[in-house]
C-alpha cells in the first residue's frame, strides 16, 4: 500500500496540468522526492502528448479508410464468393487429411461471419449440416454467447455442441472477447474444393 494520500499525487497532477510545474518543482513544493513524483505523473496526459495521440489516431484512421474504394464496385457473385470463401479457409481452416469436413476456428467475429456468408453464397448448403464449437472461459456465460453467435451466424442453437470451456487465469479479457468460435460444415467436397482454388490462386500468385 502506498505511502503517499491518493489526495498528494491529485496534488501532484493538479500541479502539472494547471500550474505546468515540471516534477522537479512539484517534488520540492510537496516535499517528495522528484523520482516518485515522475511515476505518479507516468501515466497523466499533457497537450503535447494528447495531441500527439489524437494525431496519430487519425494518421491511422486515414490509412485504414486509403484503399475502402477498392471495393466500392465490387461484386459478391458466386466466383468472387468462392476465391474469398477459399483465400480465408486456405489461411484459417482445418486441411485434409487432418480433417475430413469443412472446419475454420477463429476469435474474431467478423472473419467468422464473413466466412459463413461466403460459403452461403458460393454453393448451395443444407443448412443442417452446420455445427458450432465454441471454447469460452470459466467466468463467461455459455448462453449468452451461443445466443450471440447464432443470431450473428445466423445458425439454430441445437447446432452447437457443448462448449470448451477453460479456467480462467483471472487475468480481463480482452475487450469484447466473445469466445472462440469453430464452426464446421460436414461435407469434405466443399472442403477439397476449396483447398484446390487456394492452392491455384497461390500458384498464379507467384508466377
Amino acid at each position: 500500500m502506498s505511502k503517499y494520500s491518493k489526495l498528494l499525487i491529485s496534488q501532484a497532477r493538479r500541479l502539472m496540468i494547471a500550474d505546468k510545474l515540471n516534477p522537479q518543482e512539484i517534488g520540492h513544493y510537496l516535499g517528495v522526492d522528484e523520482l516518485v513524483v515522475n511515476k505518479w505523473l507516468a501515466k497523466v496526459p499533457t497537450p503535447q502528448t494528447s495531441g500527439l495521440i489524437r494525431n496519430n489516431a487519425e494518421r491511422r484512421t486515414k490509412l485504414i479508410n486509403t484503399d475502402k474504394s477498392l471495393l466500392k464496385n465490387f461484386s459478391f457473385n458466386i466466383e468472387n464468393s468462392r476465391l474469398l470463401c477459399a483465400i480465408l479457409y486456405g489461411c484459417e481452416g482445418a486441411k485434409y487429411p487432418s480433417s475430413n469436413i469443412v472446419s475454420l476456428t477463429n476469435s474474431d467475429p467478423g472473419l467468422i461471419s464473413s466466412f459463413v456468408n461466403l460459403m452461403r453464397h458460393s454453393y448451395s448448403l443444407d443448412e443442417s449440416k452446420w455445427r458450432v464449437v465454441m471454447q469460452i472461459h470459466s467466468d463467461q456465460d455459455f448462453v449468452l454467447l451461443r445466443k450471440y453467435w447464432g443470431e450473428l451466424l445466423k445458425i439454430n442453437k441445437k447446432y452447437f455442441y457443448k462448449p470448451t470451456v477453460t479456467v480462467s487465469s483471472g487475468k480481463k479479457h480482452r475487450n469484447g472477447y466473445v469466445g472462440t468460435c469453430s464452426v464446421r460444415y460436414s461435407d469434405y467436397r466443399i472442403q477439397l474444393r476449396l483447398i484446390g482454388i487456394f492452392n491455384e490462386f497461390l500458384r498464379k500468385s507467384v508466377e
